[in-house]
C-alpha cells in the first residue's frame, strides 16, 4: 500500500519470489518507534499505456501472488532488514492448486501482452514526436527556400512533407489498433 503521507522519511520495501526476483516495490512512512506497513499480496502492476487523465484515486496493482514463501526487504538509508513471509490461499475459496496456477498463468500472459502493446504505443508516440521535430526543421528549410525562390511554386520539400504526414497517419492508425 502506498503511504498517505509522502512527506518525511520513508522506507523502501521490496518483495521477492522464491527465485529472488523482485515482484513488488513500495514505500512506507518511517517514524521513530514501531512502524507498520501492509502488502496487499499483489505484484507490481503491469505497464500501461500513458493516459491523459487526472491523478488516480488508487494506484494500479498487479495480480495477486500464489501461495508460497516470499522474501521481504525493508531498507532505510544504509540499513536493511530481511525476512520471509508465507502466503496461504484464501480459505473461503475452495480452488485446487492447479486451477489457481492456471488462473495465475493466464493473468500473467495477458499482462505480458498488455506490456508489449504498451511498449509499441510508446515507440509509436516517440516516433511521431521525432517526425514532428524533423517536420519543423523541414518547414524552416522550406521557408528559407521560398524566400530565396519567390517565383517558384513547387517546393523540393513537398514530397518529404507529404511522406511525413502519411507516416504519421499510418502510425496513428496502428496505435488506435493497439488501444482497442
Amino acid at each position: 500500500a502506498e503511504p498517505k503521507d509522502k512527506e518525511g522519511p520513508q522506507v523502501d520495501i521490496k518483495i521477492n519470489d522464491s527465485n529472488g526476483k523482485i515482484i513488488r516495490s513500495f514505500k512506507a512512512p518511517a517514524r521513530m518507534g514501531l512502524n507498520r506497513a501492509a502488502w496487499d499480496l499483489k505484484m507490481d502492476a503491469f505497464k500501461e499505456p500513458p493516459r491523459d487523465e487526472a491523478e488516480r484515486f488508487r494506484e494500479p496493482s498487479g495480480p495477486e501472488v500464489l501461495p508460497g514463501t516470499y522474501g521481504v526487504t525493508v531498507a532505510y538509508k544504509d540499513n536493511e532488514a530481511k525476512g520471509q513471509v508465507k502466503v496461504v490461499g484464501d480459505p473461503r475459496y475452495k480452488i485446487s492448486d492447479a486451477d489457481r496456477q492456471a488462473n495465475f498463468d493466464a493473468v500473467m500472459k495477458a499482462g505480458k501482452v498488455q506490456e508489449l502493446a504498451t511498449a509499441a504505443i510508446e515507440r509509436i508516440s516517440n516516433t511521431q514526436s521525432d517526425i514532428d521535430v524533423i517536420q519543423k526543421k523541414i518547414d524552416a528549410l522550406e521557408k528559407d527556400w521560398k524566400r530565396q525562390n519567390p517565383d517558384k511554386k513547387d517546393s523540393p520539400y513537398k514530397t518529404l512533407t507529404d511522406a511525413a504526414r502519411a507516416l504519421k497517419k499510418d502510425l496513428s492508425a496502428q496505435e488506435k489498433k493497439l488501444w482497442t
